[in-house]
């Protein structure tokens, strides 16, 4: 297994945010993970990142845990970047943290994501589309292996959203395992290898 929960819980305050989840997932395959607004969708991605740290069990990553491969994973939660630089800046200022991607590769992949690179305008100026697509670029321009991104159509519209699915299928081309947290949306069930479903805290594969 790629990927593998093992009796993983993790409470926040006093609260089962994730419960004894137990899920096995391959490697080069596209998981959706569905359920009504906080049920634990982005959770269980800061889990797989490390973000969080299990109260108990595991999640190991290769057989490895997600801190000793956090150079392999790509992440898009909520869009936060540095408001008064460039989206080209920011990506760069990202990239020179694991020196994996160069300027040439991040400027193509703002334009696979339908940006401008030589957009001289700060991202405070961005609409929320914008930041959203600045979000994905940032998850996938290093190439990752493992790729997690959490709600990524909201706020972009049907051209753009056309265009990421096409960009995620080329990433599972190039070998990338890839978890996608959405609401139900009949095209991204489409898309996906598998659907993880999630309520108040406990997961199941539907398929």
């Amino acid at each position: 297994m790629f990927i593998a929960f093992r009796n993983y819980t993790k409470i926040i305050r006093k609260r089962t945010v994730l419960e004894d989840i137990t899920l096995e997932l391959e490697q080069n395959q596209i998981y959706g993970v569905t359920g009504r607004n906080g049920s634990g969708k982005t959770m269980l991605l800061r889990a797989v990142s490390g973000l969080i740290l299990p109260t108990k069990g595991e999640v190991r990553i290769d057989g490895r845990l997600p801190q000793e491969c956090s150079q392999s994973i790509g992440l898009a939660l909520k869009p936060d970047f540095w408001p008064g630089l460039t989206g080209l800046e920011n990506l760069e200022y990202l990239a020179a943290i694991r020196k994996q991607a160069s300027q040439e590769k991040i400027m193509q992949t703002m334009e696979q994501v339908g940006l401008d690179p030589k957009d001289t305008r700060s991202v405070k100026t961005y609409s929320r589309g914008m930041l959203q697509k600045l979000n994905i670029a940032q998850a996938i321009m290093e190439n990752q292996t493992l790729i997690l991104l959490d709600e990524p159509c909201d706020s972009l519209d049907d051209g753009s959203i056309s265009r990421f699915y096409q960009l995620i299928l080329e990433e599972k081309q190039r070998g990338a395992t890839i978890l996608i947290a959405y609401h139900a949306d009949s095209a991204m069930d489409a898309m996906i290898d598998h659907q993880i479903v999630i309520s108040d805290g406990k997961a199941h594969m539907a398929f």
